[in-house]
């Protein structure tokens, strides 16, 4: 919701994050790659850091097999604000 990203915003300390996108001869996207910044004590450490996040995405068109993990081996993403809660948030 709205509320949760203006606080990311503000732990962030910026409301942009570029990214470089690679798109091949075909249109495809091939790569995404992003910085994102970690202010101090986000992480545990007192220094602010700079993480990069890569995807690489390839073999379009193979086929695959896919099978669901088991109901007790997943979580709603929606969870981990609770687990890690950002700096200045209630928990």
């Amino acid at each position: 919701d709205d509320a949760q990203i203006e606080q990311i915003v503000q732990t962030l300390g910026q409301d942009t994050l570029p990214i470089e996108v690679w798109i091949d001869e075909d249109g495809r996207v091939r790569r995404i790659r992003q910085d994102v910044p970690v202010p101090a004590g986000t992480a545990g450490g007192d220094q602010p850091s700079t993480t990069s996040l890569t995807q690489e995405f390839f073999d379009f068109g193979a086929q695959v097999d896919v099978q669901a993990p088991p109901e007790g081996e997943t979580i709603d993403v929606s969870e981990l604000s609770s687990q890690v809660p950002l700096p200045g948030s209630s928990g």
